[in-house]
């Protein structure tokens, strides 16, 4: 859903793997009062074999939910989509800004990038 512009090394048992950082949305479980999004890294090598690096949960509550919806849908015209597919593409929009904006130590992302590193995926 997003990754990295430049390639990125994953060091694992003193073993290199270097390719395209991807991180994606799983799946997501909505809850009476909040979301609960799965998200999982992924190291994409030159033959687009994924290798899983991280996963890790993020739950979201709905007024969260709503404050995000209503400022992509300020950029964004969504009325020509379905309401799964605009769920998929505001959910890559919120993942990329969780990233860039939740994710970080105040200078640095996840990764140690910078938000600006960070891009959609095809």
């Amino acid at each position: 859903m997003i990754q990295l512009k430049t390639p990125y090394t994953h060091f694992e048992r003193a073993v290199a793997k270097t390719g395209t950082l991807v991180i994606e949305i799983a799946s997501w479980t909505v809850l009476k009062d909040a979301v609960i999004y799965n998200i999982e890294d992924f190291i994409v090598d030159e033959n687009n074999a994924k290798q899983l690096i991280n996963s890790r949960t993020k739950r979201v509550e709905n007024a969260e939910i709503n404050q995000l919806n209503q400022l992509i849908e300020m950029d964004n015209d969504f009325s020509a989509m379905p309401k799964t597919e605009r769920d998929w593409v505001m959910a890559k929009i919120g993942l990329l800004i969780f990233v860039q904006n939740d994710l970080t130590n105040g200078v640095n992302t996840i990764y140690n990038k910078l938000p600006n590193d960070w891009e959609f995926s095809n």
